[in-house]
């Protein structure tokens, strides 16, 4: 009679560990999206990586770390010095920071002005140009 309540125990901790372990995994966004510049472009990145950040269950001060390890190539050697500065590693908004610079088009992000001015170009007659 001992063995079987005793069983019966173990049986509900099993079962409720693997509860457990089912709802994690099930709810879990998953790792940061990869990135080298070179298969997808980097608003198709950014997408994602934003997207990540708002489902992940990693902790805020580990978001931004997390996604820089996925980064290979010419993306992280543009921003892996972030990985040594000590205000960005302290920061709570890591993951923000980081897309927010590869953002810039010095980096990745598109050149605004530079739409700007292709939008003019289709929208300014050439006969009123000057030359």
């Amino acid at each position: 009679m001992r063995n079987r309540s005793q069983n019966r125990r173990n049986r509900r901790r099993q079962d409720d560990s693997e509860d457990e372990g089912r709802d994690d995994h099930m709810s879990s966004s998953g790792p940061p999206p990869e990135w080298d510049g070179e298969q997808i472009p980097f608003l198709d990145y950014q997408i994602k990586a934003i997207l990540w950040l708002a489902t992940t269950k990693a902790k805020p001060r580990t978001r931004g770390p997390l996604l820089l390890q996925k980064l290979s190539k010419t993306p992280f050697e543009a921003v892996k010095h972030l990985a040594r500065d000590s205000s960005w590693m302290t920061s709570e908004k890591k993951g923000e920071e980081l897309l927010a610079l590869m953002n810039k088009p010095v980096n990745f992000g598109d050149d605004q002005d530079e739409d700007l001015f292709s939008s003019l170009a289709n929208i300014v007659p050439p006969s009123s140009r000057k030359r």
